[in-house]
C-alpha cells in the first residue's frame, strides 16, 4: 500500500483497480486518506462492485465496512467466549502448550484444544524454580540461552490489548496445570518482596525492568553523595565516585572510595556498632510490645465475630419459636424477613472468620538474642561459596539499608565518613 501511494504521487499510473473498496481498506480513516491522495495525484479508483469511487462511496461504503469490522470483532469475541466457557483456549499460541488439531464428527475443525508441551513446560518450571531460588531474570535468560532452550516465537506484528478485568472470563482447567500452587505462590511472594516504594507516601508500585535487575554489587544504588544527593557509581574497576561531579560538574566532591573498603565498613557497622546488646534489647522490647498489641487486636476481632454469630443463632431460635406460636397470617412473614436479615449478617461474619488468619503466638521477650544470632548467620552466608545462598543473603542485607551517605573528611579529602540510614 505504501508503494502504491508512492508510485501514484510519482505519476507512474492513472488508475487503481480492485474487486471492492473493502479490498483496499475497511477502516474509514484509511480509505478516506487513500482516496484523498489518489485524487491529488489525478488517479482514479475503480472497483467491480462500486464502479468509479467518489466521495459518496467513501462516506457511505466506508461506514458500512467499518460496521462490518465491528460486527466481525463481536462475533469473534463471542466465539472465543464460548470456547473459554468449555475450558478451551480462546486463541493464540501459548508457550508450554501445543495446539491440538482434530475434527468434530460433522467434519468441522474443533478449535481451542491444547495439550502440554513437555519440553517447554519444563523450561517454564525451571524459570520459576530459578526465580524463587534468588536468580535475576537476566541471569535466568542467559543460562537458558547457553543450554539452547527453545524460546517463545514472537513476530511482534500482533498488538494485544487487554479487556477490563470486569469482563474477564476465568475457567479452571486443572489438567493443563504446568506446576503447583506452592511454586506459583513462592514466585509471587518474591515479586512482592522486591517491589520498590515510590513517592513520599511509601506506595508500592510495579517495578520497571531496570529496577528488577539484580544489583551488580552489594550496595549498588544505595550510596549517595552528602553534598549534592547524587549517586555514587563505579568510575573504574575498583573505585566509586560522585556521578554528578563527573557527569554534570555541578558538584565539587571529587573524593573517591574503594568499593571493597566501603562494603567492609558498612558490613562491620552492621555487625558490631549496630549490634550493641543494650540498644537491640530496647528496640526488640518495644517491637515486641507493639506487635503483641496488634496481634491482640486481631484476636479480639475474631472473638467478637464468634460471639456475634452465637448471638444471631439465639435470635434466630427465638424468631423460629415466635413463628411456630403465631396465629396471625402477617406475623410469620414479618418474622421471616427478620430471619433473612440475620442470616445475611451471620454469613458475613462467617466469611470474615473463614478468611481471618489466627494470630501467631506472642513474641518472646528474648527476641534480641535470637536476632543477633540471625544477623551473624546472615553475614556468614555472604561469605559462603554457594552462589544462591550468597545472593539471598545479599538481598536480605540490602533490605536493611535505606541509604549510605558518603562525606569527605575535613582534614584531608582522601578518606570519607560513611553514614548508614537503616530501613524502619
Amino acid at each position: 500500500m505504501q508503494t502504491l501511494i508512492t508510485d501514484a504521487l510519482a505519476g507512474r499510473f492513472q488508475l487503481v483497480l480492485a474487486e471492492a473498496m473493502d479490498r483496499l481498506s475497511r477502516d474509514q480513516e484509511d480509505i478516506a486518506g487513500l482516496y484523498k491522495r489518489m485524487a491529488n495525484a489525478d488517479v482514479k479508483i475503480v472497483t467491480l462492485s462500486e464502479g468509479e469511487v467518489t466521495h459518496l462511496h467513501v462516506g457511505l461504503k466506508g461506514t458500512m465496512n467499518a460496521l462490518f469490522l465491528k460486527d466481525l470483532a463481536d462475533k469473534t469475541r463471542r466465539g472465543q467466549r464460548g470456547r473459554i466457557e468449555l475450558g478451551k483456549s480462546g486463541g493464540g499460541k501459548t508457550y508450554g502448550y501445543d495446539v491440538v488439531r482434530q475434527l468434530a464428527p460433522n467434519g468441522e475443525p474443533m478449535r481451542g484444544d491444547r495439550s502440554i508441551n513437555a519440553k517447554e513446560a519444563e523450561v517454564v518450571r525451571r524459570i520459576f524454580r530459578d526465580y524463587v531460588a534468588g536468580k535475576s531474570p537476566k541471569r535466568i535468560a542467559t543460562e537458558l540461552n547457553k543450554v539452547g532452550a527453545r524460546a517463545p516465537r514472537d513476530s511482534g506484528k500482533r498488538q494485544a490489548r487487554s479487556n477490563p478485568e470486569s469482563e474477564w472470563i476465568v475457567q479452571e482447567v486443572p489438567e493443563l496445570r504446568i506446576f503447583n500452587d506452592d511454586l506459583w505462590n513462592a514466585a509471587k511472594t518474591r515479586q512482592a518482596e522486591i517491589k520498590v516504594k515510590r513517592g513520599d507516601d511509601g506506595r508500592e508500585g510495579e517495578n520497571h525492568l531496570r529496577e528488577r535487575r539484580r544489583p551488580k554489587y552489594l550496595f549498588s544504588g544505595l550510596t549517595k553523595c552528602a553534598y549534592c544527593g547524587g549517586s555514587y557509581s563505579m568510575i573504574s574497576a575498583d573505585l566509586l565516585g560522585c556521578s554528578t561531579a563527573r557527569n554534570k560538574g555541578t558538584c565539587d566532591n571529587r573524593t573517591n572510595i574503594r568499593r571493597d573498603k566501603l562494603e567492609e565498613r558498612v558490613l562491620n557497622a552492621l555487625r558490631h556498632h549496630l549490634m550493641d546488646p543494650t540498644l537491640f534489647k530496647e528496640f526488640c522490647n518495644e517491637f515486641t510490645r507493639e506487635m503483641n498489641r496488634l496481634r491482640m487486636q486481631a484476636r479480639t476481632s475474631i472473638e467478637a465475630a464468634q460471639s456475634e454469630i452465637k448471638r444471631i443463632d439465639r435470635e434466630l431460635d427465638k424468631l423460629m419459636k415466635l413463628i411456630l406460636a403465631s396465629g396471625d397470617d402477617d406475623t410469620p412473614m414479618r418474622l421471616m424477613r427478620q430471619m433473612k436479615e440475620l442470616e445475611g449478617k451471620k454469613s458475613e461474619f462467617e466469611r470474615f472468620l473463614a478468611n481471618a488468619e489466627e494470630p501467631p503466638p506472642h513474641l518472646h521477650p528474648e527476641m534480641a538474642n535470637f536476632y543477633r544470632v540471625q544477623v551473624g548467620e546472615l553475614y556468614e552466608s555472604l561469605q559462603e561459596e554457594a552462589k544462591a545462598k550468597r545472593m539471598k543473603a545479599a538481598d536480605l542485607l540490602r533490605s536493611l539499608v535505606k541509604e549510605i551517605i558518603l562525606t569527605r573528611r575535613a582534614a584531608h579529602y582522601r578518606s570519607m565518613f560513611v553514614a548508614i540510614l537503616l530501613e524502619s
